[in-house]
């Protein structure tokens, strides 16, 4: 088993582990039970520019809740100030919804201006970086150039990509490179290598910066002849 497999898998498993915990409803510290605010975000794990996320939840144990204001506030990584972004009146049931699309890692949380005030727990949204990717042959001739390139949304200059072959389950690193400046909105990349002498998938990947959990383009087929 190649350590790149060994560490993707390792990866699978902690993304999944931190998107369930975000999933499941919770109080925060202090709340009196029988009066509180709950919070969830789903999906709790998007692609950059291809998911909205819903952020909900109740408010519990408040009097006439359709009367109190919520106000929504979010803190990018690493998560060192909450700032408002949004504001609305709690239905007459108490629960309440808003729709984000973060272009980060984002975490979320909810302030009910009750009497005194009730603060929710914060939820935690993942987003991979969109990747795209091309080979200049998906049937070159063995040990002639083949080149990879594409597109890493959003842009982020100067970041570490990484260009993998493998079998679609254990994956080995075979070159290296930095993304860099193609215009607004985007960075790119480029490998140009020998084409490998088998049949075999390629893909490439960003590691986790922070910013964005570890993201991976597509795997193609490459096809030697």
């Amino acid at each position: 088993m190649s350590s790149g497999g060994t560490r993707w898998r390792r990866i699978a498993v902690v993304v999944a582990t931190a998107t369930a915990a975000v999933l499941v409803p919770s109080l925060a510290t202090g709340q009196q039970p029988g009066r509180q605010v709950t919070l969830v975000a789903e999906p709790a794990l998007i692609k950059f520019n291809t998911a909205n996320v819903s952020v909900h939840g109740q408010l519990v144990g408040i009097a006439n809740p359709g009367r109190v204001r919520v106000t929504l506030r979010s803190a990018i990584s690493p998560y060192r100030r909450f700032r408002p972004r949004a504001r609305m009146n709690a239905r007459p049931d108490g629960t309440f919804a808003f729709t984000v699309a973060p272009s980060v890692n984002t975490q979320y949380q909810v302030v009910a201006a009750a009497r005194p005030n009730l603060q929710s727990p914060a939820v935690g949204v993942l987003v991979l970086r969109q990747v795209t990717i091309k080979l200049s042959s998906a049937t070159p001739r063995a040990g002639k150039r083949l080149r990879v390139s594409g597109f890493v949304y959003p842009k982020e200059d100067g970041d570490a990509i990484a260009l993998q072959f493998g079998d679609g389950t254990n994956w080995r690193t075979v070159q290296t490179g930095r993304i860099y400046d193609v215009g607004s909105g985007r960075s790119g990349y480029g490998f140009v290598r020998a084409a490998p002498r088998r049949r075999t998938q390629i893909r490439v990947v960003l590691p986790a910066d922070g910013q964005h959990p570890d993201s991976a383009s597509g795997a193609r087929s490459l096809r030697p002849r």
